[in-house]
């Protein structure tokens, strides 16, 4: 059996200046990070809210938005999730299968 880990963390903080400062409490950073895995399974980073300065880096190396996983993705999360959100740093994290 062939299992594939996925690890994402998302860096909330370049969302604060297109908030007005807003701070993201931990539902909302686990719900950005829904959001997140349902763009990028249905392989549209048009539907999630980025920052324009944001960076996308697979195996160490800077990749266009809409490149690499979020082509080859062939869909979401199965039961196995776990989240580890900070909302003191605007950060969340993702594993899962």
């Amino acid at each position: 059996m062939k299992f594939k880990i996925l690890v994402i963390t998302l860096f909330i903080g370049f969302l604060f200046s297109c908030s007005g400062g807003k701070k993201f409490d931990r539902p909302a950073l686990v719900a950005l990070m829904e959001q997140y895995l349902d763009a990028l399974a249905k392989h549209d980073p048009s539907s999630v809210l980025l920052a324009y300065n944001v960076k996308l880096i697979e195996n160490t190396e800077v990749i266009p938005i809409g490149k690499g996983l979020w082509e080859t993705a062939t869909g979401g999360p199965t039961q196995f999730k776990i989240f580890v959100a900070d909302p003191v740093e605007g950060q969340v994290g993702f594993m899962g299968l």
